[in-house]
């Protein structure tokens, strides 16, 4: 009996030991959630602490996913590089190009139906700002190319730029993030500081600091490439992608994505 004892004891731990084991392995991990500084999706508060339609957004659906997770915004190009290098990382407002197309993996638009609340298709061009009180001779895109231009590094518009425009590389300074990018052009380094219009409005109207631009010249979007998306390190197990996915679906349609854009229309007086 001792011995039947013994041995039923020991194939319980066993057992309990193999259950906890497999659950650790299978447990799903804490996903790091990385963006840049993009008013209104995403806004820095104070160190730690944002703000901003796609941060809340992003929240209502890891919290539906049941997925634990961190976000920090930060700058783009070093979101960009822990996106790619990083396993369990989720990169969200990041345009899918046939670059980046096999390097992620994409989980949806952050935007219902893709059409971006902030920027319309109207007026979702690529536009040169400058300072004010400065006169530059341009008429064709070929003018533009002379001068110097900011723009921001692993950034599809600076993609854009390089490859559908053929802007000579040594033309183009690439910033980390976009106030960097705005600084280089206030700061002399560059003539013109290289954005989407739609976002440009938003921004000075939120800044009167900056006053004193004038938009130069704007080009068209190669490819409608006007949407934005999720994508996960390709590293990241499909389980995980997938409950992501699902749970984006679910806000999208339940009238949460609706309820959290109004209250953001209103902030921002729209």
């Amino acid at each position: 009996m001792e011995i039947n004892r013994w041995n039923l004891t020991t194939s319980f731990f066993i057992v309990v030991f193999i259950f906890f084991t497999v659950s650790t392995a299978y447990a799903s991990p804490k996903i790091l959630a990385v963006t840049e500084e993009y008013t209104p999706n995403s806004i820095i508060l104070e160190p730690g602490k944002f703000d901003g339609f796609l941060i809340e957004l992003t929240n209502l659906i890891f919290k539906q996913a049941q997925l634990d997770k961190q976000i920090i915004v930060i700058p783009w190009a070093r979101a960009y590089k822990t996106a790619l290098t990083t396993p369990n990382t989720l990169i969200f407002g990041m345009r899918k190009t046939k670059k980046r197309e096999h390097l992620f993996k994409w989980a949806g638009t952050v935007f219902k139906d893709s059409q971006d609340p902030w920027s319309n298709k109207k007026d979702f061009k690529i536009e040169f700002l400058a300072l004010q009180g400065k006169n530059y001779e341009v008429n064709t895109l070929s003018d533009l190319k002379k001068y110097n231009v900011s723009s921001i590094r692993n950034d599809a518009l600076t993609d854009m730029l390089l490859e559908k425009y053929h802007w000579p590389k040594k033309q183009i300074l690439q910033a980390a993030d976009w106030k960097q990018s705005i600084q280089l052009m206030l700061r002399g380094r560059a003539d013109f500081v290289a954005g989407y219009q739609g976002y440009f409005e938003l921004y000075l109207k939120n800044n009167a600091n900056l006053n004193n631009l004038q938009s130069i010249y704007k080009i068209p979007v190669p490819n409608n490439n006007y949407t934005l998306h999720y994508a996960f390190n390709f590293q990241t197990n499909d389980s995980i992608v997938e409950k992501f996915k699902a749970a984006r679906n679910q806000v999208m349609t339940d009238g949460r994505y609706e309820k959290l854009l109004n209250t953001w229309q209103q902030k921002l007086a729209l």
